[in-house]
């Protein structure tokens, strides 16, 4: 399955990351999808060390705007 935009539930959303996850192994940080008021996935990924990556994970971040556009090209497909 490849994300086309369509995603009409949650086991979608899920199909979707897990397999951009096999594509993109090296994948560090969080990844939170919402439609409207309802979260559909919320996931974080990889660690440091011995410390895990969890939902509550604060990360630094060099450049504010590669987030905001990410969002708004994720948003722009839903």
């Amino acid at each position: 399955m490849s994300f086309n935009g369509n995603i009409t539930a949650i086991s979608d959303v899920h199909y979707v990351v897990e397999d951009l996850l096999l594509k993109f192994p090296d994948i560090h940080g969080s990844i939170i999808v919402a439609k409207q008021d309802q979260v559909l996935y919320h996931k974080s990924f990889a660690s440091h060390g011995n410390i895990k990556a969890d939902k509550n994970a604060q990360y630094l971040i060099a450049s504010l705007t590669k987030n905001f556009t990410s969002a708004g090209r994720f948003k722009a497909f839903i």
